[in-house]
């Protein structure tokens, strides 16, 4: 008897003992169960094919690595436009120093970059997506150091630390806020309340908290400002480790940084102001 025999057998024993009904619904169900299978391996490699070819046809000055990138961006203040079209991208261990005379809107173009302001034209983008839809993530990953140091009169320098970190989801030990104090010149007035302190104590204390900070974005107005030249030493060395960190800076200074003269990179704002003739041009109505 051979294989073919012995096959044929078996199946009449089959339906002879179940039937003739369950015997087919047996046979319909594994033909069903193959066609869901090709089925969905048909499917996967639609979906694989189609996630290759997105990526293939990506824009190609799309960097994947940048954090910040900024697009055709455009402010005025009082009815002029203080810059235009203008374009940054910034990946990890990069610096961006903003130079301008008074009055260019290196402040304006700071607080935009954090998103504290929205008077502008033009696109942010955190991580590769538009800023307004990660804002949430945007502002848990960038440190904000501006002109006023935002720090409560009624703590101390420890309870501000403590305060402003928490606002970053950052959690410090006491020890370590010690020891950022003690760094800045701080050191014996941990417990002292702010109000009791000077506007350049007010800034060392936002100091102090950016030395603590691993935010990967740090965006600094000013921040060499009234200190001297061992705390100009010390900041321009905590800048260097950030960027060498793999964290990137977005400043505003008139300081000359040696210790990072190789990673720095300039930008000029009077470069994207328009012409007097071109502001009143648009003081005239030219937009009606």
């Amino acid at each position: 008897m051979n294989a073919g025999q012995c096959l044929r057998i078996y199946i009449i024993q089959i339906v002879n003992y179940f039937g003739t009904n369950v015997f087919f619904d047996i046979i319909l169900s594994g033909f069903m169960a193959v066609i869901v299978f090709f089925l969905r391996v048909f499917f996967l490699r639609v979906f694989f094919l189609r996630v290759f070819f997105e990526q293939l046809h990506r824009p190609t000055d799309l960097r994947e690595n940048d954090l910040l990138e900024v697009a055709k961006l455009e402010c005025e203040r009082d009815d002029r436009v203080l810059f235009s079209n203008l374009s940054i991208q910034l990946s990890p261990g990069e610096l961006l120093q903003i130079e301008g005379c008074n009055g260019a809107g290196k402040t304006t173009l700071l607080r935009v970059v954090a998103g504290l302001c929205s008077d502008y034209r033009g696109e942010l983008s955190w991580r590769g997506q538009k800023l307004s839809s990660v804002y949430a993530d945007f502002r848990l990953s960038t440190f904000y150091f501006g002109h006023k140091p935002a720090v409560k009169t009624e703590l101390t320098p420890i309870e501000n630390i403590l305060w402003r970190s928490s606002l970053r989801n950052e959690r410090y030990p006491e020890p370590s806020i010690v020891s950022a104090l003690e760094q800045v010149s701080l050191a014996g007035y941990e417990e002292v309340p702010c109000g009791q302190l000077s506007a350049g104590q007010h800034r060392r204390v936002a100091l102090a908290d950016l030395s603590l900070s691993t935010t990967p974005l740090w965006i600094l107005d000013e921040p060499f400002t009234a200190i001297d030249v061992d705390g100009v030493a010390w900041l321009e060395q905590l800048l260097a480790q950030h960027i060498e960190n793999n964290g990137a800076v977005v400043m505003t200074s008139h300081q000359s940084l040696s210790k990072l003269s190789d990673r720095v990179r300039k930008l000029r704002l009077e470069a994207y102001a328009p012409s007097e003739e071109e502001n009143d041009h648009e003081d005239s109505g030219a937009w009606l």
